[in-house]
């Protein structure tokens, strides 16, 4: 039992002999003599005892009350994020509320609990990063298509190092900023939808060094081509692909969403290299939907082109 909860259980028990006490009293002295003076006095203090229990009474009252919002002001603040593969929309607070990749405004000092719930049935996770991009204090959740049941909120306390959140396999879309300040959650937050640094350009996305003689498999959705194989490349939206010049890969679509998709290697000009495209189908059709080459100096991207401005990653290809 809670030290206020027994307070609160003893004054009325005093209360309660107290009032006893007064009634045997004053049946005393109704059989006393009638047209006895009167005595302004209070025999064995007990009017003043109510009072005092009264109080002790409320007292009680106005503590346990005080504690109660003592521990709602220690409760962390909620924020809710809906995943999509276009970005985290706002669910809650309200200054969020329907807001692409909002920024979270934090009070230094203040601690939250950070949530995400599923918005297109794809495998996502949240985790909170520093300005290098590192994951601060290993704030992370899984990667999972189910966070209801797979995964447990991020509860953390506003430090300075925190300068973002993403979603790992979908970091080049799903990406908010983190403030921390004096106040949280300023009724102006804005999102920050395009993922820009300062001078306007986009974040650089993480680039992925792929083995000479490697297979690279792609999952076609509309939304962009998602990784399949090497496994380093699995559930990153279009990866950026690290290829070593004269050397061979192979790279095609083994899955998808029942959309017509199709795989082809560009140039800086938007030009198919060396004819490398294969038929755009719904289905991936085994070898005849996978292009086998050597990596050259003119190939700078791999793109669907029913879906070229969702579906397109960048390929790298490097001489040392």
């Amino acid at each position: 039992m809670g030290l206020n909860n027994e307070l609160s259980r003893r004054a009325t028990i005093r209360l309660a002999g107290a009032s006893a006490s007064a009634a045997l009293l004053a049946g005393c002295l109704d059989s006393y003599d009638a047209d006895a003076p009167a005595d302004d006095t209070d025999p064995g203090g007990t009017g003043d005892d109510e009072e005092d229990d009264s109080d002790d009474a409320t007292d009680a009252e106005d503590d346990e009350s005080d504690g109660a919002d003592a521990a709602d002001a220690d409760d962390p603040t909620e924020i809710l994020l809906e995943a999509r593969i276009s970005g985290w929309v706002g669910v809650e607070p309200a200054p969020i509320v329907g807001v692409e990749n909002p920024t979270l405004d934090l009070a230094a000092g203040d601690t939250y609990r950070l949530d995400w719930v599923q918005g297109d049935g794809q495998t996502h996770n949240l985790q909170l990063v520093d300005a290098d991009g590192r994951v601060v204090d290993d704030l992370r959740t899984p990667l999972t298509s189910d966070p209801e049941a797979e995964s447990e909120p991020l509860e953390f306390t506003a430090t300075d190092e925190l300068a973002g959140y993403h979603c790992d396999p979908h970091a080049n879309t799903m990406r908010g900023a983190i403030e921390v300040g004096s106040e949280s959650f300023s009724d102006d937050a804005d999102g920050d939808e395009d993922a820009t640094d300062d001078d306007g350009t986009e974040d650089d996305a993480p680039e992925f060094e792929i083995a000479p003689g490697t297979r690279v498999e792609l999952v076609g959705e509309i939304a962009g081509w998602v990784g399949e194989a090497p496994r380093k490349i699995e559930d990153r939206e279009n990866p950026t692909l690290v290829l070593r010049e004269g050397e061979p890969y192979a790279i095609g679509w083994v899955d998808g969403d029942g959309a017509p998709h199709n795989v082809e290697i560009r140039d800086d000009d938007g030009e198919v290299v060396d004819d490398l495209q294969t038929d755009i189908v719904t289905e991936p059709d085994g070898d005849e939907s996978v292009l086998e080459f050597t990596a050259s100096d003119a190939m700078r991207r791999y793109v669907c082109r029913p879906h070229e401005t969702t579906m397109r990653g960048e390929i790298v290809v490097r001489s040392d």
